[in-house]
């Protein structure tokens, strides 16, 4: 299962080795403000129908969150400074996927995750970065490659070949790096690897499953921001991204406070999972990386996100 510690060691590894994305190079590539406004007009394309409830065939929650941790130790065998997208439309392709053939066996769920795990190196990864097939047997049992690559082809017919879509992990970056004259310039970094950390867990849980991945990113990257600045930081920032994303603010605190409650969730989960672990990892994540949000606002009551939205 994933586990919330490595998430903090794996933050503590990017700012030590190497800034996550926010490069000189990536800063050029992203200076295109038509990039973000093409990903806001296209995401809702690559929304997916909730199978979960409208085929109530069985309860797929449980499972489906146990296939991305699988899919997330396959991508990820070791800590390491990473970039999420790839776990991002790995869950994206199986949600669109299974909109359209819900499974009926735990074993079907898992091919589709592997199929769609390969579709997403393939495409958001280079050569020399691509997983094997051999790789997927120690998460995905004894799923054979042939197996696989027809689910590869069958879910790309079935999707129309449409399989880029934009995510959440998309917008992240995107968002962050027209924050960049606002943030300090030495919690950057740290703010955009925090925030994929919680999208990561936000993605884990069926609530968020047909949020437009835009506002997503946004609430978990006020959310980042309020563990990381100051007030006046922060609200600035809230003020901006809600321009940037044309998102109403009340809706968004709305959201950064449905993203904390999920991510204080998890970490409780994780504590009581694990039976030993190190006092520094739960300490960064208690006192440090995860605690409360400092300067977030107080929104109304709680709502669902289809609601919020």
């Amino acid at each position: 299962m994933i586990n919330l510690a490595d998430f903090v060691c794996t933050e503590q590894q990017q700012q030590q080795q190497e800034p996550l994305s926010l490069t000189t190079t990536a800063l050029t590539l992203n200076s295109d403000s038509r990039r973000l406004t093409t990903f806001l007009n296209q995401e809702e394309r690559f929304m997916p129908n909730n199978y979960q409830t409208t085929k109530q065939v069985r309860n797929y929650e449980e499972e489906r969150a146990r296939v991305l941790e699988l899919i997330y130790e396959t991508i990820f065998p070791e800590p390491q400074p990473r970039k999420s997208d790839v776990f991002h439309l790995a869950a994206n392709l199986i949600d669109r996927y299974l909109g359209y053939y819900p499974p009926s066996t735990e074993g079907e769920f898992r091919t589709v995750a592997s199929a769609c795990t390969m579709i997403s190196v393939k495409l958001r990864r280079s050569r020399e970065e691509a997983l094997s097939y051999d790789s997927l047997r120690p998460h995905f049992y004894d799923i054979s490659e042939k197996e696989v690559r027809e689910t590869e082809k069958k879910i790309a017919r079935t999707l129309k070949w449409d399989l880029n879509a934009i995510t959440t992990a998309d917008f992240i970056e995107e968002i962050a790096e027209r924050l960049a004259d606002i943030l300090p310039q030495d919690h950057v970094d740290k703010i955009v690897c925090h925030t994929h950390t919680i999208a990561n867990v936000c993605l884990l849980y069926r609530s968020f499953m047909n949020v437009p991945p835009s506002l997503v990113a946004c609430a978990c990257l006020c959310d980042a921001i309020s563990h990381c600045a100051t007030r006046e930081v922060y609200e600035q920032c809230v003020t901006s991204i809600t321009q940037l994303a044309g998102i109403e603010q009340e809706i968004l605190l709305q959201h950064q406070k449905n993203v904390n409650e999920v991510f204080c969730k998890r970490v409780e989960q994780s504590k009581e999972e694990q039976e030993q672990y190190t006092p520094s990892d739960i300490e960064a994540i208690n006192d440090i990386e995860f605690g409360q949000g400092r300067f977030v606002y107080d929104p109304p009551a709680a709502l669902t996100p289809q609601e919020a939205c």
